[in-house]
């Protein structure tokens, strides 16, 4: 019975062996080499210089996709509101009139189909000017007519 014992101990030791590793490694190896990592990394900003450029590529690249999202979702926007804005345009309403007025000017000049926004600032600069002229019943107004404001005049408004 001893020799057999003696013989075969290595089948009891393997596996003390094996489970004495997996708890020192479970409980103080991996905490002490996380330990080490971690002052290691803060000691030489290693880490840092390993992953500012992986970091730099993704900031840039999602920026570029918010960027070009935020556009497309503008343009998007516009459209639909030149549609609605400039669909249907009565010619009673003197805004109304005013857009239309301003949508014929801009496609005079080139513009296939102009923004509305750009339609509606022109649209409100025609009717600054106009106001400008014209009483509230819509006659000329001589008595307090002013010149005309241009360039960086109109920006110091």
């Amino acid at each position: 019975m001893i020799d057999f014992l003696l013989s075969n101990i290595w089948i009891l030791i393997i596996p003390i062996e094996i489970l004495l590793l997996f708890i020192f490694y479970k409980f103080y190896f991996a905490e002490y080499n996380a330990q080490r990592w971690l002052s290691k990394a803060q000691e030489t900003n290693f880490l840092e210089g390993l992953l500012r450029p992986v970091l730099d590529i993704i900031v840039s690249e999602s920026t570029d996709s918010i960027t070009s999202r935020m556009k497309m979702e503008l343009l998007s926007a516009q459209g639909v509101m030149s549609k609605q804005v400039l669909g249907n345009i009565n010619p009673e309403n003197a805004e109304e009139q005013l857009l239309a007025v301003s949508q014929s000017l801009l496609q005079s000049i080139g513009y296939r189909n102009p923004s509305p926004l750009i339609t509606m600032k022109l649209a409100q600069g025609i009717g600054g000017i106009a106001s400008q002229f014209l009483d509230e019943k819509g006659q000329v107004n001589t008595g307090q007519i002013e010149p005309i404001k241009t360039g960086s005049e109109l920006f110091h408004q």
